[in-house]
């Protein structure tokens, strides 16, 4: 899939927005703002040599379809994109010289923009697939500025990455499509426990056998979703995304570079929307480092930093070697996890090594 002309053109503007506001990344707003003033460009300014007219009666084309949509949503570009930049505000960040950032929540825009090319069966992304992505998954500000509806502060963003990725194991619990093996309750009780501590530490399940891992995140999502689910549990939900994970695919395969990069990359991004989300506990894919691959350490360093900035919650598989030989011994794993192993015969206690 690839992006039009003019989407690398509202990309341009959204990127001077950011730097004008003083913001780490491109976020939503952002390419909301160089959406707004790309409905602005006036003709004269899409006119072009021979060479480029083609992709000048392109971007002209989709300025206008971009404008006959925010005409019959009611919206007047001029006034929402100063509005909106006005409530958005100054993020204290200059840029320096370098390469610029999209934000997680932006990557998650244009995924979501993504599906609706696929969806139509298109295979170019435009200005209306990010627009109709944007409208339908606003930010409060968005929503505020440009969509004139009363801002919801307290509801978080929607979860489009989770959902199109993970599955939800108290959901699929609730409905009668999953169900806990009695041998692996005990072991469940015990990370309840856990999950009900004020610190909200995270749970490495020590063992080899992701089957192991797998009963006892089961056993946590049916506890969950049972007529009398532990006090401090209700509302919480279990999202498993090691199944859409390709780290131990890409183990056997040998991956490139790129594979590797754009799969820890891809996990990033549902690791940064899970942080808006504090019901959220997420099963992540296991913690295996082989001294001939690098995917193992990197995806090892992504969980380290995510625990060290406390907004994530998650269960993973380990394996013995890698803890006791590095994780255990590191300082923010000690103080943001805490470890249980499991073994086929008698599992649930939690060594205080952690």
């Amino acid at each position: 899939m690839r992006p039009s002309p003019s989407v690398d053109l509202i990309w341009q503007m959204a990127a001077r927005e950011m730097v004008a506001g003083q913001f780490k990344e491109i976020e939503p707003e952002h390419f909301c703002m160089g959406l707004l003033k790309f409905a602005e460009l006036p003709a004269a300014a899409m006119e072009a040599d021979d060479e480029h007219a083609e992709i000048a009666k392109t971007i002209a084309a989709e300025a206008e379809l971009v404008r006959e949509a925010l005409q019959k949503c009611g919206i007047e570009s001029t006034h929402a994109r100063r509005k909106l930049r006005g409530q958005l505000g100054k993020g204290g960040t200059p840029h320096q010289d370098g390469e610029i950032h999209r934000s997680a929540a932006s990557r998650a825009l244009f995924e979501a923009a993504a599906t609706f090319v696929a969806e139509s069966g298109g295979e170019t992304l435009t200005p209306l697939h990010l627009l109709t992505a944007m409208v339908q998954s606003p930010t409060p500000a968005i929503e505020q500025a440009v969509l004139g509806k009363a801002p919801h502060s307290t509801a978080p963003p929607a979860l489009l990455l989770l959902e199109k990725h993970g599955k939800d194991l108290v959901k699929e619990a609730s409905e009668g499509r999953l169900r806990a093996d009695s041998t692996a309750e005990p072991s469940g009780k015990a990370l309840i426990q856990v999950l009900l501590q004020k610190e909200r530490k995270s749970i490495l399940l020590i063992t080899d056998q992701d089957d192991l891992a797998e009963g006892v995140a089961m056993a946590i999502a049916c506890s969950i979703a049972g007529k009398t689910p532990p006090p401090g549990l209700k509302g919480r939900r279990s999202i498993d995304i090691t199944a859409s994970s390709r780290l131990n695919a890409l183990k056997r395969m040998m991956p490139s570079l790129e594979e590797t990069s754009a799969e820890l990359e891809r996990l990033r991004q549902l690791l940064a929307e899970a942080a808006s989300h504090q019901e959220i506990i997420l099963l992540v894919p296991p913690v295996e480092i082989e001294s001939k691959s690098t995917d193992g350490r990197q995806w090892a360093s992504l969980l380290r930093e995510t625990l060290a900035k406390g907004d994530v919650q998650f269960i993973c598989r380990v394996a013995p070697k890698v803890f006791t030989e590095r994780l255990r011994k590191d300082g923010v794993w000690k103080r943001q996890t805490e470890a249980v192993w499991l073994e086929k015969a008698a599992v649930g206690s939690i060594p205080r090594e952690l």
